[in-house]
């Protein structure tokens, strides 16, 4: 069995609690939204850094 915090989403199993068992489109939406309340020059490093977290998973 691999690392538990590396596992995909699973819609069947999941508990349904962000914190635990988040859906990965609502998180890219609040990411999104985050992302959104930034001043331009934030927004573009927060999203960097989000494309290469992105990258690894």
């Amino acid at each position: 069995m691999g690392n538990p915090f590396h596992r995909l989403w699973d819609p069947e199993s999941g508990c349904g609690v962000l914190q635990c068992c988040p859906d990965p489109d609502e998180l890219r939406h609040v990411l999104e939204l985050v992302a959104h309340t930034l001043p331009a020059g934030d927004a573009q490093v927060f999203r960097r850094r989000l494309a290469a977290v992105a990258e690894r998973w």
